[in-house]
């Protein structure tokens, strides 16, 4: 009887599906988010089997939600097989593919002065993250088509995750969820003003995502015209793939000190460095405490073989504002008016800034006085996604808006060129 009345609510709830709702559905992959490469003009047949995947997605989250009374991992594993076709078809090389970690952040606020070796009253938060997850979505929300390769248990955990990402917009196809291993998680235990009292990190799955595993996909990947690699992959894993990149562009999250180690080796082959002064002063060995040591460990960073690679290094400072280092521009920019409500996510919202808004306009460079106006352009876009970002609460902006973005512009003091 409960299976029943289960099948009872989804199906009412599938006969309610607004007709607007399916309407829009089509629209969308209409309007060039189905086969670019053939001019944005898919023949019917396309359209109708791939808004049936659509549809189906959009099922599967119904589904999900009256489901979850059962404790199936039947119904789960298709569950997940139902959202795992809610991918859409674009031009991949214009697309990003982010490459790295996936999986739930556990928050505990303490309500009182954090107390070692004590039981602590605490309000607890669950939201999505990882540094891959957090920048895929940030520029899915900005409007760009955005895939992210990943690996999740076969716990409940994976489970939602999936869900999640498939919601914001981001194509989960290259995300392999493994049933005998348990996603990856981060506990932060917050003091009652804010500070980190301690963290906990379960981030065995991602040692699972060796260079074997990764050849297995090297196809598809290699689709991809730009990649973001974050630093939660091993460094044999990072080392491959660099190494495999073919002519796709490069950006590297070094995700934390410890972890920006990884990259040493990397950095050869790495087009765009993105870090904070902390990785940066660990990856060089160079003190990075204000604006002029930030340049010319940006500049250490780029000159560390003979073929000058990374090609752009960029180093964010937070309240200092961020440094960029290219053979065009050597440039430091301050940050825009911010209230700071939430500071958590703030880094990955300044690297989704500048990696959408240079992906898009790359192709745009014809001279380096072009270049140097696209970089401009782009480290205002991130200085104020961050800025955004930073001003609300989560690390994800749920509101994110590029006429939020243009008006936080507006408010950003003059940069200087050095």
């Amino acid at each position: 009887m409960a299976i029943m009345a289960g099948i009872s609510l989804v199906i009412s709830d599938m006969l309610i599906l607004k007709i607007e709702e399916i309407y829009f559905i089509i629209l969308n992959l209409c309007v060039g988010r189905i086969d670019k490469e053939r001019d944005n003009s898919p023949d019917p047949k396309t359209v109708f089997f791939h808004t049936i995947k659509i549809i189906y997605g959009q099922a599967a989250i119904i589904i999900d939600h009256w489901f979850k009374i059962f404790d199936s991992k039947l119904i789960k594993a298709h569950l997940i097989l139902m959202v795992k076709i809610n991918s859409r078809i674009y031009d991949k090389k214009q697309a990003i593919l982010c490459i790295g970690a996936l999986h739930f952040d556990r928050l505990a606020h303490c309500l009182y002065p954090y107390q070692p070796k004590a039981s602590n009253p605490v309000r607890y938060d669950i939201t999505p993250g990882g540094v891959a997850h957090n920048i895929a979505c940030d520029m899915a929300k900005l409007g760009g088509d955005i895939a992210i390769l990943s690996l999740v248990g076969g716990d409940a955990d994976g489970a939602e995750i999936l869900i999640n990402a498939a919601k914001s917009n981001l194509n989960i196809d290259l995300v392999t969820r493994d049933m005998t291993l348990n996603s990856a998680s981060y506990t932060a235990v917050l003091d009652h003003d804010g500070d980190l009292a301690t963290g906990l990190s379960d981030s065995e799955i991602y040692t699972h995502i060796t260079s074997e595993f990764l050849k297995k996909k090297l196809d598809k990947i290699r689709q991809y015209g730009t990649w973001v690699i974050d630093a939660n992959l091993s460094k044999d894993s990072i080392d491959f793939l660099v190494n495999n990149k073919g002519d796709a562009t490069v950006f590297a999250a070094p995700v934390s000190p410890s972890k920006s180690l990884h990259l040493i080796d990397a950095l050869k082959n790495i087009d765009i460095f993105i870090g904070n002064q902390r990785e940066a002063s660990i990856i060089t060995g160079l003190p990075v405490e204000n604006i002029d040591q930030a340049i010319v460990a940006g500049l250490a960073i780029s000159q560390n073989s003979q073929i000058k690679m990374p090609k752009i290094t960029i180093i964010t400072m937070a309240a200092d504002g961020a440094v960029i280092n290219n053979d065009k521009l050597t440039a430091h920019f301050p940050i825009a008016p911010t209230n700071i409500v939430d500071a958590n996510g703030a880094g990955d919202a300044f690297f989704a800034g500048f990696c959408y808004y240079y992906n898009i306009n790359n192709n745009r460079i014809k001279n380096p006085d072009s270049e140097k106006t696209i970089l401009i352009a782009a480290m205002k876009q991130a200085m104020a996604v961050a800025s955004l970002t930073a001003e609300a609460s989560g690390t994800i902006r749920d509101d994110l808006s590029l006429d939020l973005i243009k008006a936080k512009i507006r408010q950003l003091p003059e940069y200087i060129i050095y």
